[in-house]
């Protein structure tokens, strides 16, 4: 008897839509996302998003393989007086498949700071911590 493990790898072969869901989990407040796509040399701003408490925002890329395309999102967090930028996609095979795993990417706002989930692992990962004082 022979048993073998296969990998499942979230990269296409072929061109494909993928969606990144950036959803607000901060136990009362909204936070602000800006998206802009990087694709040919050129950029595509998203505009700012408001996403209110326990709410979301999706963006919908379509990447061809013949061109790198990266997300890039900038938040803020008025309450802590918190900014930062996060790669939110690149399609890049080895992004793709240790960031999330498949095609459906997951960014999560908590009261700790920012994760990440991967669909093979079915956990969400820690990004990023806010840098407030804890006092």
């Amino acid at each position: 008897m022979t048993s073998s493990t296969t990998f499942i790898r979230g990269y296409p072969l072929f061109s494909v839509r993928y969606r990144i869901n950036i959803e607000n989990e901060l136990s009362k407040d909204p936070i602000s996302i800006r998206c802009t796509k990087v694709h040919f040399g050129l950029s595509n701003d998203f505009g700012i998003q408001l996403i209110p408490n326990k709410g979301y925002y999706n963006v919908t890329v379509k990447i061809d393989r013949s061109h790198l395309l990266r997300l890039f999102c900038t938040f803020n967090y008025p309450s802590l007086n918190e900014t930062g930028q996060f790669l939110a996609f690149m399609d890049a095979p080895f992004y793709i498949d240790n960031t999330f795993g498949g095609r459906h990417c997951t960014w999560r706002f908590t009261d700790d700071g920012l994760y990440v989930y991967h669909l093979q692992r079915k956990k969400f990962k820690f990004v990023y911590y806010w840098t407030y004082d804890k006092e």
